[in-house]
């Protein structure tokens, strides 16, 4: 298979697909008053504004991937974050390119309240990856068909792909509550360790031609940071899967809860008309100190590199040592830096739920990721997303409809049925494999002490209003 210049491209899109494969919500899994520990990823005030006095989260594990570029014919199965991997991808013409991939495993986790007050921790296995090009691009039909002496353009785009775990410690108490409104506030404090990442930007466009013998570009401008693990293609290495780097975050988050009016006071057991939420998620960054690199490759002038050497290019190593001997003719100038640091996918987060009777709800929700600021940022994905949902203390139905990228339609569902919850924001990930371009699916199961919440919420009165 030919290989050319685009190879960082595409192997950016390959790593995202099967393994980095971020952010939908997973809202079947933390939307309603029941999630409990699951909801504290949503919202770190979500458990001390449920109904939950406590639960604990055996395990739940989510994957998303979703794109507009890349289409796999056949099962997402087949294919590994390899150049080889990809060899029969489609690509079609869109106005922008963006993909974003999301793995969480969310380990033992659990939360207890006390009054006022509510503990809990948890802990998370995460990877995630985007990529983002804000120029309309030419489509490419298959890498290996790239016809000869014919200009194609790259764009200018930026990447990312990080590999991490987190322990966290999370904190609530309600501010006030009374017979009109409460204040709920929360915090999760978390230690992160990172394994793997990598940021890649291509900061200018160029173009290239192929012809019998090489490839010819205009010029190249790129600056990129990795972790060997993630750069190479040994993926049996031991050393693949070694702690690279540490770091903190931070999630901070509240909801305001209008409560029913009624004639009577009622102490805090009391059902609501409108609960609004707001959160700032993922505020941290990882430092990669062990096996870490930051490089880049730059020549303002035209050159040709050959396609048999391009040919040999297996990983994102290699490519880095071929690009440093071609431009500077000395594989090690390339590198700028043995560190470099790597900012988890910030957001800000606001919803609206209201309930409509009859235990049936809906939940009106916002997701829009941090600006970059020339940071190695992993990009969240932007999403607006109305879920109706039926919701008893037993059972849980849920039916997510969402704007991807606030330009893409998106509609899923999930069950919450004693202990376990399973579902997807995505139907059509499932019902369209053969024209694959995005996954989307979650499972969790816990302890809910379900026998302690009675079916509607009791009304403690505490005296008469005259």
């Amino acid at each position: 298979m030919n290989r050319c210049v685009i190879y960082v491209c595409v192997v950016m899109m390959s790593m995202l697909m099967p393994l980095n494969t971020h952010a939908q919500e997973f809202q079947g899994l933390r939307t309603d008053n029941f999630s409990g520990s699951n909801g504290m990823l949503l919202n770190p005030a979500g458990p001390i504004s449920g109904r939950l006095p406590w639960d604990v989260n055996v395990g739940a594990f989510a994957v998303n991937e979703d794109n507009n570029y890349i289409q796999i014919p056949d099962p997402m199965l087949r294919f590994v974050s390899t150049t080889d991997s990809i060899i029969d991808v489609n690509y079609y013409h869109p106005k922008k390119i963006y993909g974003h991939g999301n793995v969480l495993l969310q380990l033992p986790s659990a939360f207890m309240r006390f009054d006022d007050y509510a503990f809990g921790m948890y802990t998370t296995a995460r990877s995630a990856g985007y990529f983002l090009s804000d120029k309309q691009t030419e489509g490419i039909i298959g890498i290996k068909d790239l016809p000869l002496y014919t200009e194609h353009t790259m764009p200018a785009f930026n990447a990312g792909v990080l590999v991490w775990s987190e322990i966290g410690l999370n904190g609530e108490m309600i501010l006030e509550s009374n017979s009109l409104f409460s204040i709920h506030i929360g915090m999760n404090l978390k230690f992160l360790m990172g394994f793997e990442a990598l940021g890649f930007e291509n900061n200018e466009d160029f173009v290239f031609v192929k012809d019998t013998v090489n490839y010819n570009l205009s010029a190249f401008n790129t600056e990129f940071d990795y972790t060997r693990n993630l750069g190479s293609n040994l993926l049996y290495d031991p050393a693949n899967y070694a702690l690279n780097g540490k770091g903190v975050g931070l999630d901070i988050g509240g909801y305001y809860i209008i409560h029913k009016k009624s004639k009577f006071t009622y102490s805090r057991k009391l059902g609501y008309t409108w609960k609004f939420g707001a959160a700032l998620l993922d505020l941290g960054a990882i430092k990669f100190t062990a096996n870490s690199g930051s490089y880049h490759l730059q020549d303002t002038l035209p050159f040709a590199v050959s396609n048999l050497v391009l040919d040999s290019i297996d990983d994102i190593d290699e490519f880095n040592r071929t690009g440093s001997k071609t431009i500077y003719d000395d594989v090690d100038f390339s590198k700028d830096f043995s560190t470099f640091s790597m900012f988890l996918p910030a957001a800000l987060m606001l919803s609206v739920d209201k309930p409509l009777g009859n235990d049936f709800f809906v939940q009106a929700m916002i997701v829009r990721r941090f600006p970059r600021f020339g940071t190695n940022l992993i990009a969240r994905s932007n999403i607006v997303a109305v879920t109706p949902r039926y919701e008893r203390r037993k059972i849980g139905l849920f039916m997510p409809m969402q704007l991807y990228e606030d330009k893409e339609f998106r509609i899923g569902g999930a069950v919450r049925f004693f202990f376990l919850t399973v579902g997807t924001d995505n139907f059509r990930s499932w019902t369209n494999p053969e024209d694959y371009a995005s996954i989307d699916f979650y499972v969790g199961v816990k302890l809910t002490p379900y026998w302690l919440v009675p079916e509607t919420k009791k009304k403690f009165i505490e005296c008469l209003k005259w």
